[in-house]
């Protein structure tokens, strides 16, 4: 299973399946981890790197060197490679498997699994003016999206498998455009259907899951909420968010937990970023990184003092993966990838 964080924001209008929500949770609640963490150097001529996805023993995503050059790199426990860019001009990973197969892309050459170091090209429908990987199983299966208007992002939901990188199905447009967000193991897929451009006043999106093969339905939202959303996928749980009109006539987002048809209202100034199979949240509260399971936070540490700390993913093991900036001074911060373990 591949975890990769999430990012809200996708969610404007929208009127589907209507169900009575969850109470509103509460992270402010006693700690209930002793968190242990580990932080890497990074390789040598490389001096900065962001996670972008985890899974089994695999940490993967972009570095770069002092003259900004884009680097794709896969860890592994502590041992980092950096993964085959030619025919392009960088590169980053998007996603990883339990396997260490990764799939991104290179700059000026396009959508890419990488097998052990080597970059194998996936195929992209006729007209495609950009595709982007979002998800990978351990079985094989990617996940992505192909957009046909720059203007206007149209976007067909896009399939392919390691076993025939040259091949794709393409899911369609949904209810005019569709975004492919995430994949669990099972096959079960997060999506998001739009049916206007981005800037269209009128534009309606609807949160969706299932799979290729059954196809998708909406996931349930309060009635009162005109928008939503859903970034990631994990077993019976969903991560995403919906957006509630104010009274003088503007929206806010608020982020929400699915678990199978019912959904926990996260609290709001808790800035969720990924989810696994037990529900747990990464994310931030108050500015502070950590965890929230059921009502409870449980703040995470920093490996010395003055470090910002930034869980992404956290995965079923319950270790959390992401981002310390270990240098807040310097420009642009020094990022090293950093776990952390619950005991």
């Amino acid at each position: 299973m591949r975890f990769k964080p999430f990012s809200a924001g996708l969610a404007v209008a929208v009127a589907t399946v209507v169900l009575v929500a969850a109470p509103v949770a509460s992270a402010h609640a006693a700690p209930s981890c002793t968190w242990g963490v580990t932080s890497f150097d990074l390789p040598a001529g490389l001096s900065t790197f962001d996670v972008s996805a985890a899974d089994g023993d695999y940490i993967a995503g972009m570095a770069q060197d002092p003259d900004g050059n884009m680097y794709p790199v896969l860890w592994r426990g502590g041992s980092a490679t950096v993964l085959e860019t030619s025919g392009g001009s960088g590169g980053y990973i998007s996603v990883v498997n339990a396997d260490g197969m990764a799939a991104g892309g290179i700059l000026g050459r396009g959508p890419v699994l990488w097998s052990e170091r080597a970059a194998i090209d996936l195929a992209t429908p006729a007209g495609a003016v950009g595709v982007v990987v979002r998800g990978i199983t351990d079985a094989g299966q990617i996940i992505g999206n192909a957009v046909f208007s720059e203007e206007e992002m149209w976007s067909h939901g896009i399939v392919w498998s390691v076993d025939s990188p040259g091949e794709y199905r393409d899911l369609g447009a949904g209810s005019g455009s569709l975004e492919l967000m995430d994949v669990d193991d099972d096959g079960t897929m997060v999506a998001v259907t739009s049916n206007h451009e981005a800037s269209h006043p009128n534009r309606t999106t609807t949160a969706l899951k299932g799979t290729a093969t059954n196809g998708f339905s909406p996931l349930p939202r309060r009635e009162e909420t005109t928008g939503s959303s859903v970034g990631q996928v994990a077993g019976e749980y969903a991560l995403g968010s919906v957006s509630v009109p104010r009274e003088d006539g503007t929206e806010e987002s608020s982020r929400i937990l699915w678990h199978n048809d019912t959904f926990t209202t996260l609290p709001s100034d808790f800035d969720a970023t990924s989810v696994n199979k037990d529900g747990a949240v990464s994310g931030f509260l108050d500015g502070e990184g950590g965890v929230w399971r059921a009502g409870s936070f449980s703040a995470l540490p920093t490996y010395r003092p003055g470090i910002i700390v930034l869980p992404l993913i956290i995965k079923d093991d319950g270790v959390v993966v992401g981002t310390a900036i270990s240098d807040p001074a310097a420009e642009g911060g020094r990022h090293v990838p950093v776990l952390w373990t619950c005991s």
